[in-house]
């Protein structure tokens, strides 16, 4: 029996070992997949700032369109200008060129501007381009580092696996089911010490010393009486 309980309690410390593994290997996907989430989002800067420099120089057509036209306008009146007999014919096509003029000077204005806008987001965009070229190369990094751990991790995996069937076969049918259906029920604990105050190391209720005697005996296996994990004495 002494040889059973050891093994039962090789195999709970192999699962735990294992059970830990398997949810650090989950969460390597999780981390990858949020790590590419991040640089997507850079990326979605950079679209922001291209769609910006889109409408930016779209608009700026539109405003040489409209410079084109009021200087074609300009020169419409200005032709009329010559054609006119009268002063107040005059005087008005006059003051129409004038504010042609001012309607020109905006517009120049507005797409001077425009150009300024458009040089300060090309320079946003290179560097948002050098920052997404370097972040790549880190992502690229980080992935190979997690696949390796993820790697690394699934053959520690596999040889505990190994290595808990090896334990397995040492127990006999009965108490392996046992173990199996307490270590489901449990979150994992199936097996536990008593302490030295003679509580339960699962539950740590106190037990009778009855249950206590059972266990040191190594006669057959006992279990706690408030949470049923099968109990074991590591002495003085």
């Amino acid at each position: 029996m002494n040889q059973e309980i050891d093994a039962l309690i090789e195999l709970q410390k192999l699962d735990i070992s294992i059970d830990g593994l398997k949810i650090k290997a989950n969460e390597i996907p999780l981390i990858i997949e949020k790590a590419k989430t991040d640089f997507e989002t850079k990326n979605t800067n950079l679209e922001t700032l291209k769609q910006e420099l889109a409408r930016i120089q779209l608009d700026k057509k539109q405003k040489e369109l409209d410079l084109h036209t009021k200087e074609e306008e300009r020169k419409k009146h200005q032709s009329e200008l010559n054609k006119v007999k009268k002063n107040d014919q005059y005087f008005a096509l006059q003051k129409e060129i004038n504010q042609v003029g001012k309607d020109i000077s905006a517009i120049e204005d507005g797409i001077l501007n425009m150009m300024d806008s458009i040089e300060t987001v090309n320079t946003k965009i290179k560097q948002e381009q050098e920052l997404i070229k370097q972040e790549e190369g880190k992502l690229g990094q980080e992935i190979d580092r997690f696949n390796g751990d993820l790697e690394s991790i699934n053959k520690a995996i596999t040889g505990q696996e190994a290595h808990r069937k090896e334990i397995a076969a040492r127990i006999p049918a009965e108490s392996l089911t046992l173990y199996e259906r307490i270590r489901r029920s449990k979150k994992g604990l199936a097996v536990a010490e008593i302490k030295k105050n003679h509580s339960c190391g699962g539950c740590h209720m106190t037990l009778p010393p009855q249950i206590v005697n059972e266990v040191r005996k190594l006669e057959r296996l006992v279990l706690c009486e408030s949470c049923s994990r099968i109990l074991f004495w590591k002495g003085e």
